[in-house]
C-alpha cells in the first residue's frame, strides 16, 4: 500500500520570517531532521523527497538529505510548484502526500488516517488545512498534510502560470480547480481536538521559542516521536506556553 505514495517536503533555508529555519537545533537535532524521522513512522511513506532550490544556500539541506537517507531534488526558488512537480515527474508513486519543512512536528498518525481516508473516499485531493481557510480549519497550524495524484499536480503546473499558484503548490485545486477536481477537506478527529488551537509550525522566532518548549518537555523523557494527542495534552495543563506565539499572523494567499 505505501508503494502507491511518494512523500515531499518543501524546504529552503532563505524564509523572509526566520532564515534558515530548517537548520534551527531542537536538543541534538536539526528542525527538518526531526521532520524527516517523525514521518518515517507513518505507515504510508516510502520514498521521500526534499524538494529545496538550487541556492548554494540550501547545500546544508542536501547534505541533511543525504545523512538521513532520503532522496532530493533541486529547482526554482520562487517557483514551488514547478519544483514540486519536476520532483516527482518521473516517480513510479501515483500519488503524492505534500508535506512542508516548516512543520518539524508532524504527527505520523495524522498522515496514516488521511492515507487511508483518501483510498477509501477515491477523491483527487485531500487536505486537513481548511482550503487554507483559517475559519474553516480546525487542525492547529503545523499538522497539515495534503494528498493528491501525481498526474494531477503535473497537469497544474504545466497549465497555470498564476504567480501565487506558483508560490502555494496546491492552491490550484480548490481555488481555480474547485469544479475540476473531487476535493475534500478532513475534519479533526476527537482525540485530536481540544477548546483551544497553537500554533504548532515554525516560521518565526516566536514560534521557535514555543516549539522548543514542547520539545525540551518531551525530549527530557528521550521521546522525539510525541504525537499530537500528547502536545495538546501537555499545553492543556500548560497554557500560558501559547502566549509564546498567539499574535503571529498566518499569511494566507488571497481570493480562497
Amino acid at each position: 500500500m505505501k508503494n502507491q505514495f511518494i512523500t515531499t517536503i518543501e524546504c529552503r533555508m532563505n524564509s523572509s520570517r526566520l532564515p534558515g529555519k530548517a537548520i534551527k537545533k531542537f536538543g541534538n537535532y536539526k528542525s527538518i531532521e526531526i521532520l524527516i524521522k517523525r514521518i518515517k513512522k507513518s505507515n504510508f511513506v516510502n520514498e521521500i523527497i526534499l524538494a529545496t532550490t538550487t541556492k548554494k544556500l540550501d547545500d546544508v539541506l542536501v547534505k541533511v538529505a543525504k545523512e538521513n537517507n532520503i532522496n532530493f531534488y533541486r529547482g526554482s526558488e520562487s517557483d514551488v510548484l514547478g519544483r514540486l512537480s519536476n520532483a516527482v515527474k518521473y516517480k513510479n508513486q501515483k500519488h503524492i502526500i505534500q508535506l512542508t519543512g516548516d512543520n518539524p512536528f508532524i504527527d505520523p498518525e495524522i498522515i496514516d488516517c488521511m492515507c487511508r481516508k483518501y483510498l477509501k473516499l477515491k477523491v483527487d485531493f485531500l487536505t486537513n488545512n481548511g482550503f487554507m481557510k483559517l475559519r474553516e480549519n480546525d487542525f492547529p497550524l503545523g499538522m497539515h498534510v495534503s494528498i493528491f495524484k501525481k498526474k494531477d499536480i503535473i497537469k497544474i503546473s504545466n497549465k497555470t502560470k498564476n504567480l501565487e499558484d506558483r508560490t502555494h503548490p496546491t492552491l490550484y485545486f480548490y481555488r481555480t480547480g474547485k469544479s475540476e477536481f473531487k476535493l475534500k477537506n478532513m475534519k479533526i478527529l476527537k482525540k485530536w481536538k481540544k477548546k483551544f488551537k497553537p500554533r504548532l509550525t515554525l516560521d518565526t522566532k516566536e514560534d521557535y521559542l514555543f516549539l522548543k518548549k514542547i520539545f525540551k518537555f518531551f525530549n527530557n523523557k528521550k521521546n522525539i516521536y510525541f504525537s499530537l494527542q500528547m502536545i495538546m495534552s501537555y499545553l492543556d495543563k500548560n497554557k500560558k506556553l501559547m502566549s509564546i506565539n498567539k499574535k503571529i499572523k498566518h499569511k494566507i494567499p488571497t481570493n480562497i
